[in-house]
């Protein structure tokens, strides 16, 4: 993917002129959610998460449905809905010495699945199951998260049922994995990047190492909402 075309874009919102909305601290303007009485000291069970959710992420622990198309050559064409349900339960947050900063643990859980519109019943493709434990740290601009997380995925009946006898053998997938994202805000621009290592595989594989990132634009000048976003 090409993201000089994108980086083009962005630039001139992170120069803009800033407006008194701009001239707000990082996590303001992230949105971490923290209430003011739960900024000092720890707190248990807390409202909010330092490190802001990455509004691109297919895998981030929230809910969300969308409309994809699977083309390729030899393979019919698929029109898919890809749904997630998931949300993210902080345990503890010890605060930092400005609001927003601080360390967070707590427990995210989350289920994403794939249909396949071009059937009467809208056969299930696979579903993925994932249940992670983050814990996540700010300090200013700067913030990460360090995610252990389980993974587990499973194709559909009715798709298994499609294929031929002798593909129709169900082998489930599933690995753990230890995932690190590190995130800079720069005014109306943050830039996110990290990867992670799956590690025990059922059934055993290749090792797979993945990596993301991307930019979000939060603008916050004239003309443009201050809380719009977009993410790639």
């Amino acid at each position: 993917m090409r993201l000089t075309p994108l980086l083009a874009l962005l630039a001139p919102l992170a120069l803009a002129p800033a407006t008194a909305k701009s001239q707000t601290s990082a996590p303001a303007r992230c949105g971490v959610g923290i209430p003011a009485g739960e900024q000092t000291g720890y707190v248990p069970l807390p409202r909010g998460d330092v490190f802001c959710p990455l509004v691109a992420d297919p895998k981030s622990f929230h809910s969300f449905a969308s409309l994809l198309r699977h083309e390729s050559d030899g393979d019919p064409t698929l029109d898919i809905a890809s749904v997630g349900i998931g949300d993210h339960f902080a345990l503890g947050r010890w605060n930092g010495g400005k609001p927003g900063d601080g360390l967070q643990f707590g427990l995210s859980a989350g289920v994403f699945a794939q249909f396949d519109l071009g059937t009467e019943s809208y056969d299930l493709l696979n579903a993925d199951y994932v249940v992670g434990l983050p814990v996540t740290y700010r300090r200013g601009w700067l913030s990460i998260r360090v995610r252990l997380y389980h993974q587990s995925s499973h194709l559909g009946d009715e798709y298994l049922l499609r294929e031929p006898p002798t593909r129709q053998d169900r082998e489930n997938l599933s690995f753990e994995s230890l995932e690190w994202i590190l995130s800079a805000d720069a005014g109306a621009l943050r830039l996110y990047g990290g990867g992670g290592n799956p590690f025990m595989p059922s059934p055993p594989g290749p090792d797979r190492r993945v990596a993301h990132g991307g930019p979000e634009p939060r603008p916050a000048v004239r003309g443009i909402p201050p809380r719009g976003l977009c993410g790639v």
